[in-house]
């Protein structure tokens, strides 16, 4: 009697668990099921929104080509024949169509790197070369408001891996920074040496610098850094954070150094070739 007793409550614990195990199984299917349906949905919403961009970025550079083409054409016709007021109100168009287009690029690349459709064509890079290419392509602007680079790279230097057209864009944004928040300062150093498991370059200007709480925002997309030394530049606030993503993307690292009132040093590392 009592062996029968103890039977009946084992088979009893027994279809518990077994009931109970089910019962988990089910949970775990239903849970594979769901997180399945939200990677497949947020995978669509993902590429929904890139083609969104990439289509309303098409739609909107198409006219604006044409604004900008227009108003530079006009401004040559015109310059000595209308008044200096409407010269100038014609340039605000120019600038401001231009201002536009540069931020529908910049909106349209952030996307293709944040959805992983940014294609990198990894090369040897020279350091020097890179870095001269960049002060060229920007010497007209720093002919105009006076100021001159340094530039110091090391002897010897070995080349780093990496897109040459992605290092391109990333070190004009810092050379853009260095030149646009310069506050009066007449030069900016641009420098290059070996480091720990790589190569570090530094662009280090003496100008306004970045307020201490916006140093871990500043590389955020959209973030904008009020400061009240400067109220001259503006922009929406993408480009550090596309040179970090295109230097990341790479294997490479940023860093940014800041006392506000005596300027900022960007600190990139690449890795060797």
């Amino acid at each position: 009697m009592h062996d029968s007793r103890d039977l009946e409550d084992l088979t009893a614990r027994l279809r518990q668990e077994t009931e109970a195990r089910r019962a988990a199984e089910r949970e775990l299917e239903e849970a594979r099921l769901t997180l399945e349906f939200l990677r497949t949905t947020a995978e669509e919403s993902r590429r929904a929104k890139s083609d969104f961009l990439r289509n309303m970025s098409h739609e909107l550079r198409t006219p604006l080509h044409s604004i900008i083409g227009f108003a530079s054409l006009t401004l040559e016709r015109l310059r000595s024949k209308v008044a200096r007021a409407e010269l100038e109100n014609l340039q605000i168009v120019h600038d401001s169509a231009k201002d536009l287009m540069r931020l529908i690029n910049q909106t349209l690349e952030i996307s293709r790197l944040q959805t992983g459709d940014y294609v990198f064509e990894p090369d040897r890079v020279s350091v020097e070369e890179l870095l001269l290419s960049c002060l060229d392509i920007r010497r007209p602007q720093m002919t105009e408001v006076g100021i001159t680079p340094i530039l110091e790279v090391g002897r010897d230097l070995p080349g780093v891996v990496g897109d040459r057209s992605a290092l391109t864009k990333s070190m004009l944004v810092f050379i853009d920074n260095a030149i646009a928040y310069s506050n009066g300062a007449r030069e900016f150093l641009i420098a290059a040496d070996r480091a720990e498991d790589g190569i570090e370059i530094l662009i280090a200007d003496r100008g306004i610098g970045i307020p201490e709480e916006y140093l871990e925002k500043v590389t955020e997309p959209f973030v904008q850094v009020d400061n009240r030394l400067n109220k001259k530049t503006g922009g929406a606030g993408l480009g550090l954070s596309i040179a970090k993503a295109l230097l990341e993307k790479q294997g490479g690292k940023l860093r940014i150094t800041s006392h506000l009132g005596h300027g900022t040093t960007v600190h990139v590392h690449l890795r060797p070739a």
